[in-house]
């Protein structure tokens, strides 16, 4: 029984069995054929999807993102439960439009979007369609998921190629893999039964890490120039030459940088002026145009628009640093906290972010140039901790960013209160920001203002029943690394009531996050960031001498993970209660989630007895 067969007795018994079953909506079939030939590469994707009732109508409302590459809708259709067509798509339906979001002022996203809407359940929709690339840098980057809600119950890939053209591959073991040749065409498939969603939970690797795909690279390509994807050397070296003389600063911009930089000789210094005039003087916008996702715009274009998306921007800082004599890099990064990490064996495009480096022998400069927030030499959140691609021409290589240390993720917060035996009184809040929070809120500063600036500090404070007299932020600083937050005002209801005698005071908690029970943790646990928390609180209570006082006994709960201490302090009538908490940064496999789990448990524990307790 050939394999055509194979595959359409595979879907029959698909349908059968899930318009029979009880089962959710399912991706009943996915399939991808890919086949380079003459070096143009043309690919298929056919979805068959069964749509069970009106909440997951959703399903049939489809839109593919083609970008400005040649495509053709193969087919679209509805099937009824009886397996009869009983819609097929007409053109005039298909609605084709550029998606521009919020940060892009132009880009070639191009979207075809139509429904194969039905009102009696349960139904199938099949669609077909073909995109033809004829510059391109991978033949695929696959895996089985079509919809993360949605159980895929058969998905596959198919690729055709010439015997003699070269590829890498990289695929997951999980996989039904099968290879032959015939007539001198290579036929590579994988296949992939029955696969259930991926399932979200809290500080877990990126989704794309835990799921079993297939890496495809041609070893030579051709995208803007010539290229080889034999190592991180070649891929580097292919990216320099596509971006080659890109920074050049016009004529007209050299005696305005010439008159800024004029009596500065350290290096640093120089550097740091460079920055900030960018920071001043240009904006991002995304501009995504045909090989905008690689090749950069000229300094030229950022010296008369004033704007740029990354690379644009990252090659003006670049121009300005080489007519200052100064030598930079290109350093191309996945940035964002938890996105999924470089698979380093294979070099092929995994980066959505571009920055700079100034290499040095003991001071090593990081410019961040979409930022008009960041301090200068600044790594950011985003970008700490990273394997990177540091572009060298032949001696590119994938480098380390630096680590976020303890002090610089350091987040500070004293609450004082001076009250009266009803809990009511005036409060007075101070905040510390660094790392993230400082980010977010010094990127605040610059954007809001007013009331939606003061709702934004109050979301961080989180104290119930405050009433604000004041509520701000400290001065903007350029060098500052950090970001201070300032409240005060009148407060109530601090003190519970039991009885006539017993009063009871409790103290706000550092939040923690909540964690699923290790019966129901599925992936492991990963922090790429240290958390360090210290949180103080102070109570006044002029009335205190009235009572027989307790306080929380000093704790600390310290594991592999981090640690959580409480330490409390009573000095007449003042009552000090201290807090710190660290997470510290790793990955902790499924089979130590147990052990995790206990240590979030017992923070929890200690903190539902950090009560003062006052009893006459």
């Amino acid at each position: 029984m050939n394999q055509v067969k194979v595959r359409q007795l595979t879907i029959v018994f698909a349908i059968i069995i899930a318009f029979t079953s009880k089962s959710y909506s399912q991706v009943l079939d996915f399939s991808t054929e890919i086949e380079i030939r003459n070096g143009v590469k043309k690919t298929i994707k056919t979805y068959r999807v069964l749509i069970r009732n009106s909440s997951q109508r959703w399903m049939s409302e489809i839109k593919l993102n083609h970008g400005y590459n040649n495509f053709k809708l193969i087919k679209a259709q509805i099937i009824d439960k009886n397996n009869k067509i009983i819609r097929k798509l007409k053109k005039r339906e298909i609605v084709t439009y550029n998606n521009r979001d919020r940060i892009t002022f132009f880009q070639d996203n191009i979207i075809s979007e139509f429904n194969l809407h039905w009102n009696e359940y349960p139904y199938q929709i099949v669609y077909s369609y073909e995109i033809t690339h004829t510059d391109f840098i991978t033949i695929c980057y696959w895996n089985p998921l079509v919809y993360n809600e949605v159980k895929t119950v058969k998905s596959s890939l198919s690729i055709k190629i010439p015997e003699s053209y070269n590829i890498t591959l990289d695929y997951h073991d999980s996989l039904e893999f099968s290879s032959n040749t015939i007539d001198g065409i290579k036929n590579l498939t994988w296949s992939c039964r029955n696969y259930k969603k991926t399932q979200k939970e809290k500080y877990s690797p990126h989704m794309y890490e835990r799921i079993p795909g297939v890496i495809a690279i041609p070893t030579n390509f051709s995208y803007g120039v010539n290229g080889k994807s034999i190592s991180w050397s070649t891929y580097g070296a292919w990216y320099e030459l596509l971006n080659k003389n890109a920074d050049v600063l016009p004529e007209s911009e050299k005696p305005i940088i010439d008159k800024l930089i004029e009596g500065i000789e350290d290096t640093i210094e120089i550097s740091r002026k460079l920055y900030h005039y960018l920071q001043n003087n240009t904006s991002y916008v995304n501009v995504s145009i045909k090989l905008g996702g690689f090749k950069s715009y000229p300094a030229s274009y950022v010296c008369k628009n004033k704007y740029g998306d990354c690379k644009a921007l990252t090659t003006y800082m670049k121009a300005l640093l080489k007519h200052a004599g100064i030598k930079s890099n290109y350093v191309l990064i996945n940035s964002g906290i938890n996105k999924e990490r470089i698979n380093t064996k294979i070099p092929y495009p995994q980066f959505n972010h571009i920055i700079l480096c100034v290499p040095g022998n003991q001071d090593t400069l990081w410019f961040e140039n979409t930022s008009k927030t960041f301090p200068f030499n600044y790594i950011g959140t985003n970008n700490q901790n990273k394997k990177v691609l540091f572009i060298d021409g032949n001696n590119s290589k994938l480098i380390h960013t630096p680590i976020m240390g303890s002090d610089d993720v350091l987040n500070q917060t004293k609450h004082e209160f001076t009250l009266n035996k009803e809990g009511n009184g005036k409060f007075n809040i101070k905040s510390k920001l660094r790392g993230k929070s400082f980010e977010y809120y010094n990127s605040a500063r610059f954007y809001l203002k007013g009331q939606e600036l003061k709702e934004k500090i109050k979301d961080y404070i989180k104290v119930k029943n405050l009433n604000y007299e004041n509520c701000s932020l400290s001065k903007h600083d350029k060098e500052q690394k950090y970001i201070e937050i300032y409240a005060n005002g009148t407060v109530t209801k601090q003190i519970k009531t039991i009885g006539e005698s017993l009063l009871i005071i409790q103290p706000q908690c550092i939040r923690i996050p909540k964690f699923e029970k290790p019966t129901k943790r599925k992936s492991a646990v990963r922090f790429n960031i240290l958390t360090n928390k210290v949180d103080t609180t102070i109570y006044n209570l002029p009335f205190i001498n009235e009572y027989k006082c307790n306080i929380p006994k000093n704790t600390i709960v310290k594991t592999k993970y981090g640690e959580y201490t409480i330490k409390a302090f009573r000095d007449e009538n003042q009552i000090k209660i201290i807090q710190h908490l660290i997470l510290n940064r790793g990955d902790y496999l499924i089979n130590e989630y147990p052990e995790f789990y206990k240590f979030v448990q017992q923070i929890k524990k200690n903190q539902k007895k950090l009560a003062i307790i006052l009893e006459q």
